[in-house]
C-alpha cells in the first residue's frame, strides 16, 4: 500500500474547482464540508469495509447545474 501521508499537507482545506466551457461554476474547499474526513471514514467503516480506490462521494459545492436559475446541465 502507498503512503501518501506528506504530498497532501492537509485534507482540511483542499480546494475544488470545476469549469464549464472555461465558466467557473464550483470553487470551494473541503473547509465547508459538515462532516471532516477522519469521520467520515470512522463512520462508513463501521458498515462496510474501505478499501484503497474506493471513493466515498459526500455531495457537490454550490454552483451545481440544478440550482441554476434555470438550472444548467
Amino acid at each position: 500500500m502507498d503512503d501518501y501521508r506528506g504530498r497532501i499537507p492537509s485534507f482540511d482545506d483542499l480546494r475544488l474547482k470545476t469549469r464549464v466551457n472555461g465558466e467557473t461554476r464550483q470553487d470551494d474547499t473541503t473547509a465547508n464540508l459538515i462532516f471532516r474526513f477522519p469521520y467520515l471514514l470512522r463512520y462508513i467503516s463501521t458498515f462496510m469495509e474501505l478499501k484503497p480506490g474506493d471513493v466515498i462521494a459526500t455531495g457537490t459545492p454550490i454552483g451545481a447545474g440544478v440550482r441554476f436559475d434555470p438550472p444548467g446541465f
